[in-house]
């Protein structure tokens, strides 16, 4: 991976920010397009794609969690990092190559955990259960990353000295 300087991880950092947030607030009629543009930043940032790469190590069968979920039962997420960020990571990849970026499909589109709100509502719902959470992995990857350089460059600055 290349070395990148504080400057271009806070301009990766406000790219990946900008297209989460919609996402995170997509309403139905968007969703596909939302998570299209999502999915294209994680696998096309290389700063990205490698913690989506380090920490997506546990195989899923997507197709099988999606058919053996209860009507309204929300889906189990492991308490384990990895496997947290491989479930959703595997299951926004699933919506993409399955469903055109139509994430609301994975649990039926109009009930995700109860059957009296909207559809609207019930796909906030899996956001905040699925996107959510790996999206703040993301965030939290790359402050770290921005952290962790801006130190490095203030160490290996001159130090000038006034008189």
């Amino acid at each position: 991976m290349r070395n990148y300087s504080s400057e271009e991880i806070q301009d990766i950092s406000a790219n990946f920010r900008n297209v989460a947030r919609r996402l995170s607030r997509t309403d139905y009629s968007q969703c596909d397009a939302n998570l299209k543009r999502f999915m294209s930043v994680i696998d096309s940032q290389e700063l990205i794609r490698d913690f989506i790469e380090r920490h997506n190590t546990c195989e899923f069968d997507i197709k099988k969690i999606v058919q053996e979920r209860d009507w309204i039962s929300p889906f189990e997420i492991s308490p384990v990092m990895d496997e947290e960020i491989s479930l959703e990571y595997q299951m926004l990849k699933y919506a993409l190559e399955h469903y055109e970026g139509d994430f609301t499909r994975l649990y039926g589109t109009h009930f995700y955990t109860s059957s009296k709100s909207t559809t609207n509502d019930e796909m906030r719902k899996f956001i905040e259960h699925i996107i959510d959470p790996l999206i703040d992995f993301i965030s939290e990857h790359l402050r770290m990353c921005y952290d962790k350089k801006v130190r490095e460059e203030e160490k290996n600055a001159p130090i000038l000295l006034v008189g």
